[in-house]
């Protein structure tokens, strides 16, 4: 039954009736998740410009489409098509050690002609960031989670450009400002001032800032939400969920500061705070108060 549908796909691909072959893949790609079904899924997808829902797909299977240079080559395509541009920037940061002399040509000249992958959509959406996002602080939090949600459309150098002043303006909430740093992290190598949750300008080194999710007292407190009993199952993804944002007011100084009262403050466990935990827990649920309902 699964090859009759994959064989009605592949002739319906072939007649030109993308949207056809890419449901028929679909329903064949449910029955039997395997890399071979995945990518035909995936190039069905890309032929119809699918682009998004193309990386989704491959990203099941990421590490198999890494290991082949024709198919990784395809994916890093769908995936400038897509706008993940600071993410390709990413991609390659993390794959460099291992890339040969040629792959680096390669990707990197498919990197420099990035612009005539985007849309025009796609374009005139970059344009519209890269006029906003120096003035962040200027537009309300909606606004300001609209623009941050299309800074991928930029590339490492563009938004660190864009963003330096971003860093040191109070009118953008700390954790919108750590949010920011966070994902331009992934990306550049590069040094920034950033005002903290104390209103000091401190100093970061993006090379040396690890992510937050590799800091014990992130893996401490995830470990404790999720293995707690006395917390209802239902219950457990919000709560991590406003615990990381309490961990991102005070990025990307957290090691520096009190780690029991920081679990305790993500744990919503304060009657036992240290006087400095107390003044702590009290700015940075001044901080959360101000983004209401801004995710991250």
């Amino acid at each position: 039954m699964n090859e009759e549908l994959i064989e009605k796909a592949q002739q319906a691909y072939d007649n030109g009736h993308y949207d056809q072959a890419v449901a028929l893949m679909e329903e064949a790609y449910l029955k039997n998740k395997n890399f071979h079904n995945n990518y035909y899924l995936f190039k069905f997808l890309k032929k119809d410009q699918k682009w998004v829902q193309a990386v989704t797909v491959a990203n099941e299977y990421l590490n198999e489409y890494i290991q082949n240079d024709d198919y990784f080559y395809q994916y890093f395509d769908c995936r400038l098509h897509a706008g993940d541009v600071l993410e390709c920037f990413e991609l390659l940061n993390q794959l460099d050690p291992y890339l040969n002399s040629t792959e680096r040509q390669i990707l990197a000249q498919k990197i420099k002609l990035y612009p005539s992958y985007l849309s025009k959509e796609q374009q005139e959406l970059k344009q519209n960031v890269l006029r906003k996002l120096k003035y962040l602080g200027g537009f309300s939090i909606h606004e300001q989670r609209e623009i941050l949600n299309n800074v991928n459309l930029l590339n490492p150098q563009e938004l660190f450009l864009n963003c330096r002043s971003v860093f040191l303006d109070q009118d953008v909430p700390c954790v919108v400002r750590m949010s920011l740093l966070n994902t331009l992290r992934k990306a550049s190598n590069n040094q920034v001032k950033v005002l903290n949750l104390f209103n000091e300008v401190i100093q970061v080194d993006l090379s040396k800032l690890a992510p937050i999710e590799e800091l014990p007292v992130y893996v401490k407190i995830k470990q404790q939400i999720f293995d707690s009993k006395k917390i209802a199952e239902p219950l457990k993804f919000r709560m991590f969920s406003e615990a990381k944002m309490k961990l991102f007011v005070v990025y990307p100084e957290i090691e520096q500061i009190d780690q029991n009262d920081l679990i305790e403050i993500a744990l919503l466990q304060t009657e036992n705070l240290s006087p400095k935990g107390t003044i702590l827990n009290q700015q940075i649920n001044r901080e959360i108060d101000k983004i209401n309902d801004f995710k991250i």
